[in-house]
C-alpha cells in the first residue's frame, strides 16, 4: 500500500493539456547567430519537469490497475500486510510507490528552482506556464489554475502572429 493517498495522487491532470500546448510556439522560435534554433534557458528544465510529471502520471496509472485487479482477484483490502507481501504484485507496488517519491522529490526541487530560471521566449513563457498550470490545480485554486490555462491559450492563439 503507498505511503500516500491515492486519491491525492490522482488529482494530478491527466487531460489539463495536449501535446500540442505542451510544446507551443516551438517553430516560431528565435534563431541564433549561426541560424540554429536559440534554446531558451527555462525551456530543459521544464520539459525536465513536464517529462517526470508523465512518468508519474504513468505510474499512478499503473499502480491503480494493479490495485484494482489486486482488489477484485484477492479482496486486496482484506489481507493482512504479511498476506500482501506474498503476492507477486506487492512486489512491483512497492517499486512503484519508491519511484514515484523520487520523481516527487526531484520535482519538487526542480519546482523551487524555476523561478530564478528566466523565460526568454515565448516557448519558454509557455513551458513554465505549463509547470504551472499542473502545479496549481482546478481543485485547489480554481480561479488562479483557469487564469494560467487561459494565458497557455492565449500564447496558442498569437502564435501565428508571432511567427510574422
Amino acid at each position: 500500500m503507498s505511503r500516500r493517498p491515492l486519491k491525492a495522487l490522482a488529482s494530478a491532470r491527466l487531460d489539463a493539456f495536449s501535446r500540442r500546448q505542451l510544446i507551443i510556439g516551438g517553430t516560431f522560435m528565435p534563431l541564433a547567430a549561426n541560424g540554429a534554433r536559440a534554446i531558451d534557458p527555462s525551456e530543459p528544465p521544464c520539459a525536465e519537469w513536464l517529462a517526470r510529471h508523465a512518468e508519474r502520471i504513468r505510474l499512478i496509472a499503473r499502480w491503480q490497475a494493479l490495485e484494482t485487479h489486486l482488489v477484485r482477484k484477492h479482496a486486496w483490502h482484506n489481507l493482512t500486510l504479511g498476506q500482501r507481501r506474498l503476492l507477486p504484485q506487492a512486489e512491483e507496488l512497492d517499486a512503484i510507490d519508491d519511484e514515484l517519491d523520487v520523481l516527487h522529490e526531484a520535482n519538487a526541487g526542480l519546482l523551487a528552482s524555476l523561478p530564478a530560471v528566466p523565460a526568454v521566449t515565448v516557448p519558454g513563457l509557455a513551458a513554465k506556464l505549463n509547470v504551472a498550470a499542473i502545479e496549481v490545480r482546478r481543485e485547489e485554486n480554481e480561479a488562479a489554475h483557469n487564469l494560467i490555462v487561459s494565458i497557455v491559450g492565449d500564447f496558442s492563439a498569437l502564435a501565428p502572429r508571432l511567427r510574422a
